[in-house]
């Protein structure tokens, strides 16, 4: 039999030792992408979230385009405690030209918003 001389390659306690550390970091990335608290359950939170909220929006700014178009007197945000409203005597509108010069409702939707 003859030897071999300068031999080099990686050792079975190696690669094996190399094995473990993937499966141990493997699990540990599926923890965190599919766990109760992981990253799919985040983002499909931050959807609803999300969706949620754009309908908001979207219900408000239907009642500002009706209010701003006199069709009712008030404006409700729903929110805090029993929800907040405008009412069409606290805004006063002066028409110029064909632009329409707002007084208060800038202030009055910033107040909306925030409260």
């Amino acid at each position: 039999m003859r030897k071999l001389k300068n031999q080099e390659g990686i050792t079975l306690v190696a690669l094996v030792i190399t094995i473990i550390i993937l499966i141990i970091l493997a699990g540990i990335t599926l923890s965190i992408v599919l766990g109760e608290n992981g990253l799919i359950a985040k983002a499909q939170k931050g959807a609803g979230d999300y969706k949620a909220a754009a309908g908001e929006e979207e219900k408000l700014l239907g009642d500002i385009n009706a209010f701003l178009n006199g069709e009712v007197d008030t404006i409700s945000s729903g929110q805090g405690n029993g929800g907040t409203s405008i009412n069409a005597r606290e805004v006063s509108f002066t028409p110029t030209d064909s632009n329409w010069d707002v007084d208060n409702v800038a202030s009055a939707l910033d107040w909306l918003y925030n409260n």
